[in-house]
């Protein structure tokens, strides 16, 4: 009986730890919000460069101390693509989409004719097929990339998701060096209705592209290249300077455009809500984005060429609200915080502030005659 007892025990932990470790693979979650369906063909490039030396060179972490903008080919990118403020951090396993994960952060251009020239940008990546602390053989790697953009009106409804496959292929040259072929899909999944969405659309999917045009074109041009080194290429910190932001216009495309000003209260201490509330270190009543500048509805003017094709409105679809337009958080920073992590704002036991979303859209008179 003991013995029986002994092999049934043994028996239930065998199984036990076949079904947790069946359950483990089932619980991943995918990485990206989009359906496969949903990706789309963006584009096929190819590289005379050994997968694993492409994997080591440009994806893999930069060495202790240093930063990823030291390789040259991503300091030429950076600076041709006029990025600033970039942090990458370290790759790390992903226990909820298996693979690994990283984040990169930077300040990127926006290319608006008018508006705001630049916003905080917040890439998450996915790796699988490649373990980063084993060297060994590879075959084919699939990187999957979500994009948030965080000062941007609308920026908080949508996200743009690639999806990029390296594969190993058969020698084509004499040096027996191995042709890389990447299928890059992309998707932009929004979570709810906006009236730009095509454009929107339109004009993410062009910048996507041109990106990953210019990346690869620098691979293939400074790769192995004479002179090419990190002191020849690194980036200068001394970035060209932008203009600060006076007021935030979410420019959609050449045609359409908006303009929007934020409207901020804080809670008194025996519950009631009002601006004359807000504290000396807060922002104004009505402000941009950041908070920074103070706006007033009658002096934001239509910029030349353009004409109003609506008053001001309160947003009720920029993020989670109430019936009145406001969203609620502890402070005014936590706004930041709420949209980069995806969280909404509705209200909660504890918010101290609150603020609402006003827009008023513009568009560019046809019968103008002017290029930007």
């Amino acid at each position: 009986d003991e013995k029986e007892s002994i092999l049934g025990t043994l028996q239930m932990t065998l199984d036990y730890t076949a079904t947790s470790q069946v359950d483990a693979t089932a619980a991943l979650t995918p990485f990206l919000t989009s359906a496969p369906s949903d990706l789309e063909l963006l584009g096929e490039f190819e590289l005379d460069m050994p997968l694993l030396d492409l994997l080591d060179t440009y994806y893999a972490d930069p060495p202790d101390g240093a930063e990823a903008s030291a390789n040259p080919v991503w300091a030429q990118y950076i600076k041709e693509r006029g990025d600033t403020e970039v942090e990458t951090h370290r790759w790390e396993p992903s226990p909820a989409h298996g693979g690994w994960v990283r984040v990169v952060t930077f300040r990127s251009l926006t290319h608006a004719p008018i508006g705001p020239s630049t916003t905080m940008t917040t890439n998450t990546w996915q790796c699988t097929g490649y373990d980063w602390t084993h060297d060994g053989t590879v075959s084919q790697v699939t990187f999957q990339i979500k994009v948030q953009l965080h000062d941007i009106p609308y920026g908080d409804i949508f996200t743009v998701e690639h999806s990029m496959t390296l594969t190993k292929s058969s020698p084509s040259n004499n040096n027996g060096v191995s042709v890389k072929v990447r299928l890059v899909y992309l998707a932009i999944p929004f979570s709810s209705g906006c009236m730009f969405k095509s454009k929107i659309l339109s004009q993410t999917k062009t910048a996507t592209h041109e990106s990953y045009v210019l990346w690869f074109r620098l691979l293939k041009e400074m790769h192995n290249a004479p002179g090419t080194s990190i002191a020849a290429t690194s980036v200068n910190s001394a970035a060209k300077k932008r203009a600060p932001l006076v007021r935030m216009c979410s420019i959609v495309d050449e045609e359409v455009a908006l303009e929007e000003i934020f409207e901020n209260q804080r809670m008194h201490i025996f519950g009631k809500w009002g601006p004359n509330y807000l504290w000396p270190t807060d922002r104004s009543r009505f402000s941009n984005r950041q908070g920074d500048k103070e706006l007033s509805f009658n002096k934001v003017e239509c910029p030349e060429h353009w004409t109003w094709t609506s008053e001001w409105k309160v947003d009720m679809k920029y993020t989670e609200c109430d019936e009145e337009g406001w969203s609620y958080a502890t402070d005014f920073p936590r706004f930041k915080y709420h949209l980069a992590k995806g969280k909404s704002n509705a209200r909660k036991v504890g918010s101290s502030v609150r603020r609402r979303r006003w827009v008023r859209t513009m568009c560019l008179n046809p019968d103008a005659d002017v290029a930007f």
